[in-house]
């Protein structure tokens, strides 16, 4: 009974803790400028910061307003409702991704600084998979070079080449704490993963520059129409298969 006792406490114990975080997540819906439907930096008594727009720079690191609104990885769903919902926001990353790399003065995508890297894969819970099939691409090909300085910014240990690879994988660890992998299109026509003991064949025939977009995909052997999956399924089935083309399947994973 003591037992049974203690580890009821435990269990009460950490469902208290996970509501307390799940609250916390959600603390960043307080910076969202109820006009301009956009994260905007706030002092603590509630005012937001005088004459701030997508281009600010103040209250943010390396970056500007419009390139920190869409680090929201936990809660895409929440993002798009408090952008006007997910037709808008998908509205919002085309314009944003109008230029792939402008750095932290202007309001459009920094895809050679880390908080902006896992922005073009929202498009995957937007409905718009092929968008984002189409965004990593283009930086994959246009961004990087094999020279000297080949790098849009500074790798930071690793982590500018780690998306390239990943990006060229076609797979991306898009929600922190989670193994849900969002799902892009490799550049290779095979490659073969090494996790522990377990060995993944990631295959795409069809695979070339000018083939972004995804028309179909198999998991195991089985079709599979989701534009993520988690890292378990993927160890399980042990291959994943792409089918590609140079046009965009807007059903696909929509």
């Amino acid at each position: 009974a003591d037992a049974a006792i203690a580890a009821l406490a435990a269990r009460l114990g950490q469902e208290r803790t996970a509501a307390v975080f799940r609250r916390r997540a959600g603390t960043w819906r307080r910076l969202v400028h109820p006009e301009q439907r956009a994260v905007q930096p706030r002092f603590a008594d509630g005012r937001f910061l005088p004459g701030a727009g997508p281009a600010t720079e103040d209250g943010f690191v390396e970056g500007n307003a419009a390139q920190y609104a869409w680090m929201v990885p936990h809660d895409p769903a929440g993002l798009a409702a408090s952008m006007g919902g997910r037709r808008a926001a998908v509205r919002r990353l085309d314009d944003f991704f109008g230029r792939l790399n402008a750095g932290p003065h202007e309001p459009f995508a920094f895809l050679g600084n880390e908080p902006g890297l896992g922005t073009p894969w929202l498009y995957d819970w937007l409905g718009a998979p092929w968008k984002a099939q189409r965004v990593v691409r283009r930086a994959l090909l246009e961004l990087y070079r094999p020279t000297p300085g080949g790098m849009p910014g500074n790798d930071d240990g690793g982590t500018m080449s780690a998306w390239w690879v990943l990006g060229a994988l076609g797979l991306y660890p898009a929600v922190p704490g989670s193994d849900v992998l969002a799902l892009g299109s490799p550049l290779f026509e095979q490659a073969t993963l090494r996790l522990g003991d377990d060995r993944v064949t990631i295959s795409a025939p069809a695979a070339a520059p000018g083939r972004p977009y995804v028309r179909g995909l198999a998991l195991g052997g089985r079709a599979w129409g989701r534009p993520w999956l988690r890292l378990a399924q993927l160890r399980r089935a042990g291959r994943l298969a792409f089918a590609l083309g140079t046009r965009p399947d807007r059903r696909w994973g929509a």
